[in-house]
């Protein structure tokens, strides 16, 4: 890429801000080594990588003049701030000018499958000021082992600062899920570019981060942002003729689901536990030596909404200690999540006979 073509380029990676067209100028030709260009002058120019990976994630370099930088290494997207040593710059320097980054064209490759590397540089001191270039570097079957070099030394710091748990910045790059690092129990995470903490004044606050919703909790974190509670619950127990059982749980959940994302009640079953008179946990169905089979209905709460809804659950069991319990109490989680505590237990309602 040369010319007026490196101009639009370099502004994409830029937010879009047009840089004059001297600073992008770079001799015609019709091959790098054809037109030598001046040495680069350590820490005067600008150096821009960024990549694109078919899995995980690429890694991402903004250099300025002097040496100051931000970026992240392969295979995550927290961004780290630091700025390279002067030996560290003369090492990046020259492998640059050994890779003929100033005149170097496209690298392209029929391959699809390996990493894409899209670089732009810009001098803005010494021999090779005023001069800039892009240049799209595909890595795949016939590798550029000067590119690799430049990559490599790019690259070494970031990867240092990552390993010593110092990446820790929201990422640069747009994402079709607009949170990153997000999970059920943590205090901080990132929405766009920007970081939410969850302090205790934020205690209730709702963040929609695409595939799920998440609210502050002022003890646990970032939690499920739908709570659940059992209004109501009825079990009946069945024992065939064979000496097998049969249990079905029909119960009534009240939830609030203030997020944007819909949530899969079919789901609550694994978040719940029973006790029997005792105070004996009890589980509701099990097979020794086979599998139970069972069914749950299908459904979910909808966005902004709070409601009840009714829910049956239904299982072939051995004949277990459910069976011969006088008196059962459910406990469901608040919130269907396992870190979250359990809702106040609700008495089961114990049915004679087979369900309806």
């Amino acid at each position: 890429m040369r010319g007026v073509g490196a101009i639009a380029l370099f502004s994409a990676c830029t937010g879009g801000v047009a840089l004059p067209v001297s600073a992008i100028v770079v001799p015609d030709g019709p091959a790098a080594d054809a037109v030598p260009a001046p040495a680069l002058e350590p820490g005067g120019y600008r150096l821009l990588i960024t990549s694109e990976v078919s899995v995980g994630d690429g890694p991402r370099l903004d250099l300025e003049p002097g040496g100051a930088f931000n970026g992240h290494p392969y295979g995550t997207l927290w961004t780290c701030t630091g700025t390279l040593s002067p030996d560290e710059l003369v090492a990046l320097t020259n492998a640059l000018d050994r890779a003929g980054v100033l005149t170097r064209g496209d690298h392209r490759e029929p391959c699809g499958g390996g990493p894409v590397f899209h670089f732009e540089i810009q001098a803005t001191s010494g021999a090779a000021a005023g001069l800039g270039n892009g240049f799209r570097y595909e890595d795949c079957f016939d590798p550029v082992p000067e590119l690799d070099d430049v990559l490599a030394l790019a690259f070494a710091r970031p990867t240092a600062l990552f390993n010593a748990g110092g990446c820790t910045g929201c990422p640069t790059e747009t994402r079709f899920d607009p949170c990153y690092g997000e999970a059920y129990g943590i205090s901080s995470f990132c929405r766009g570019g920007s970081r939410e903490d969850c302090p205790p004044v934020r205690a209730g606050a709702i963040i929609d981060c695409g595939s799920e919703s998440f609210s502050c909790d002022a003890s646990l974190g970032w939690v499920p942002a739908a709570t659940c509670t059992v209004a109501e619950a009825r079990l009946w127990r069945t024992v065939d003729p064979d000496g097998g059982g049969g249990v079905r749980l029909e119960l009534v959940l009240d939830v609030d689901n203030p997020g944007d994302t819909t949530v899969d009640l079919s789901s609550m079953r694994k978040f719940e536990k029973f006790e029997n008179q005792d105070g004996v946990e009890v589980p509701l169905a099990g097979c020794e030596g086979h599998e139970c089979v069972g069914s749950v209905t299908s459904l979910s709460a909808a966005p902004h909404t709070h409601a009840r809804y009714e829910l049956s659950e239904s299982d072939g069991t051995d004949i277990g200690p459910i069976f011969s319990a006088t008196a059962v109490r459910m406990y469901l989680r608040a919130r269907p999540w396992d870190g979250a505590p359990f809702a106040p237990s609700v008495d089961v309602l114990l049915e004679p006979g087979s369900a309806p």
